[in-house]
């Protein structure tokens, strides 16, 4: 009897493996497999859980930008983990965490922080729904590329999902923001945070220039750590500023005494 039980378990779990099996095998070459989406959450979790080492290298600047803004623990986590795990990380996602960490400071505006993780969720949904559609439209793309949309867009659904979970947990922990939503501000505090986007995004592209810059010099010096490295940035911006300011004198007419 026994040993007819192992059988019927064993024949089930291979039944269960042989259909999930054949369910994989429909999805297109660039959907994300459950294996991919496991990577993504796991990425994720050991971020918020555990305590992440600052990378030697990062996939891009954007990753780097967040990480140097001190975001909050769980942020910088998933931000080192994600980056460990071959994700990179859009200008507006950057944009997004950089808003919601100036806005987070503020304790008059708790709603202001749940607007900010709608906005990052549906930001990650609308990433993962756009790769889907480039992987779509470019059937000739080789396994290697494939593979790295795969990852991606798992990153992002799993970023959609738990920044729409966080944004619930917050609010149940929030009396303040729980009460701007019921009084429709939730949408005012949206809107909000939109307008600073574009004034983020334009400040976020200036350091991504200028790390592009000084990074190779830094690079050279194998002997310099981080901190002479922010240095040079700091130099190489401060030149930049005293450079335009010149120009603008020059061009400025003189005035009347």
């Amino acid at each position: 009897m026994p040993t007819q039980r192992v059988a019927v378990a064993v024949g089930s779990a291979l039944a269960v493996a042989g259909a999930y099996a054949l369910f994989e095998g429909t999805r297109a070459p660039y959907q994300p497999r459950a294996a991919d989406y496991a990577k993504a959450t796991a990425a994720v979790a050991a971020g918020v859980v555990f305590p992440q080492a600052k990378p030697p290298a990062w996939v891009c600047l954007n990753r780097e930008i967040l990480d140097a803004a001190l975001p909050r623990p769980e942020v910088s986590g998933v931000n080192r983990a994600l980056n460990e795990h071959g994700v990179g990380l859009r200008d507006k996602e950057l944009a997004l965490f950089l808003v919601q960490l100036n806005q987070g400071m503020n304790p008059f505006e708790p709603g202001a922080d749940l607007a900010a993780e709608r906005l990052i969720s549906h930001s990650f949904g609308e990433e993962h729904a756009e790769l889907m559609e480039e992987g779509a439209a470019n059937p000739e793309w080789d396994e290697k590329t494939l593979a790295q949309i795969r990852t991606q867009a798992a990153a992002a659904k799993v970023g959609e999902t738990a920044h729409f979970l966080y944004g619930a947990v917050k609010a149940s922990f929030s009396y303040g923001a729980a009460i701007e939503d019921d009084l429709g501000m939730g949408t005012y505090n949206e809107i909000v945070i939109d307008g600073h986007l574009e004034e983020v995004e334009a400040k976020a592209s200036k350091k991504r220039e200028l790390i592009a810059e000084v990074k190779p010099a830094a690079a050279m010096a194998t002997t310099k750590d981080m901190r002479e490295f922010m240095h040079m940035m700091r130099d190489a911006e401060a030149m930049k500023d005293a450079h335009a300011a010149t120009e603008q004198d020059r061009q400025e007419p003189p005035k009347l005494a």
